[in-house]
C-alpha cells in the first residue's frame, strides 16, 4: 500500500465518522447512543491510522531480504549503499532488483528503461537483462538474448550479501 492509497483510505474514513457523527448530532432521543456511536467511530479510525501507519513503515519482502527491521532501516541501508543500480537485474521469477538514484524497484513498477546504447527499452518478463560489471557507483546493463539464470540469481545474491555486509558495517 503506497502513500497515495493510505491517504484515499484516510479520507474516506474521515468522511464516513464525520457522517455518522452529523447524523448523530441531528438526533435528539439518542444521545446516549449517538455519543457511543461517536466513541466507537473514534476508535475505528484511530485503529485505521494506526495500520495504515503500520503498513506505510512496515517490514517489506526486500527489507527481509536484506536482514532489515522496516523500511526506514532500508532507506538508510540505500542511502549508505555505494552501489546504484542504473538499470536492472533480471534475477528470477520471484523478484527483480531495480536501483535508480537510491530507490529501489520491483518489476512491476519499472515501467521503460534505457539499455546501454541509451534506446528505450520496456523491462520486465519480455525481455532478460544482463549487466557486465560495476564501475565506481553504477552497474550498466546490457539487454541480453539468452536467459542465464543461474550465473544471474548467483550475481543477484552476491550482491545482496554484499550490500548487507556492507550496511552492517556500518
Amino acid at each position: 500500500m503506497d502513500r497515495k492509497q493510505i491517504g484515499q483510505y484516510s479520507i474516506l474514513i474521515l468522511l464516513t465518522v464525520g457522517g455518522v457523527i452529523k447524523m448523530l448530532w441531528s438526533m435528539e432521543n439518542g444521545e446516549k447512543l449517538g455519543a457511543f456511536i461517536i466513541i466507537l467511530c473514534i476508535f475505528a479510525a484511530v485503529v485505521a491510522v494506526f495500520y495504515a501507519v503500520k503498513l506505510a513503515t512496515g517490514s517489506s519482502s526486500m527489507c527481509k531480504k536484506l536482514g532489515l527491521k522496516n523500511k526506514s532501516e532500508l532507506t538508510a541501508w540505500k542511502n549508505s549503499c555505494r552501489i546504484r543500480y542504473e538499470g536492472a537485474i533480471y534475477a528470477n521469477e520471484e523478484y527483480t532488483l531495480f536501483m535508480q538514484k537510491g530507490t529501489v524497484w520491483r518489476t512491476n513498477d519499472i515501467m521503460s528503461m534505457r539499455d546501454y546504447t541509451g534506446q528505450r527499452r520496456t523491462a520486465g518478463f519480455n525481455y532478460n537483462i544482463d549487466f557486465t560489471h560495476v564501475n565506481g557507483n553504477h552497474a550498466y546493463v546490457i539487454m541480453s538474448d539468452k536467459f542465464e539464470r543461474d550465473r544471474l540469481h548467483a550475481e543477484m545474491e552476491q550482491f545482496l550479501a554484499e550490500a548487507k555486509e556492507r550496511y552492517r558495517g556500518r
